[in-house]
């Protein structure tokens, strides 16, 4: 008689019914259903990021989704490998181009007074997004001036003084005479 894979034993009743919070993904799934998830989303970056570059958020992709991936795991699994979130950073640097071109799209409508208000929540939204996604050219500059006026005559004449007098700031120095 051969033994079961520890992957296919049932986990405890008990187990079962109290809610994971505190686990991470890798810790909360069997060994194989974590690689079918990893494959999972290996399967869909390349067309997520299609998506993204076309301007398109990763949550209204996930949504479209007939495999219900869950938001918050898929935006880890990028964010855990240096390469997935320079590629996932830079479909969302290349969706700002096409979320720009919607913004001058609905600006050129010709709305009625009451689409006014709704064009302008559309596309003050499409600017926070190119905002958040692509900083260098859409972001918030934020530049702080100052100038600074630092009065020193009165450490100079300190200084002189202990000069005059001999007597420098540790003892170190005595004037012979």
């Amino acid at each position: 008689m051969t033994d079961i894979p520890a992957w296919l034993v049932p986990a405890p009743s008990q187990e079962a019914d109290k809610p994971n919070t505190s686990k991470s993904i890798s810790e909360s799934k069997p060994k194989p259903a974590l690689e079918l998830l990893h494959m999972t989303y290996e399967n869909m970056f390349e067309s997520i990021l299609v998506e993204i570059s076309n301007g398109r958020p990763l949550k209204q992709i996930l949504n479209d989704d007939v495999r219900r991936v869950e938001y918050e795991h898929l935006l880890r699994w990028i964010h855990s490998d240096e390469m997935r979130k320079s590629r996932y950073q830079e479909a969302q640097e290349l969706g700002t181009e096409m979320l720009a071109s919607e913004i001058i799209e609905i600006a050129d409508a010709q709305d009625s007074m009451e689409d006014v208000a709704r064009s302008t929540l559309r596309i003050n939204a499409r600017k926070f997004v190119m905002g958040a996604w692509n900083r260098k050219r859409y972001g918030d500059i934020k530049q702080v001036e100052q100038s600074v006026t630092v009065d020193i005559s009165a450490a100079m004449e300190q200084a002189e003084q202990r000069i005059a007098s001999g007597v420098l700031i540790e003892g170190e120095y005595e004037r012979g005479e």
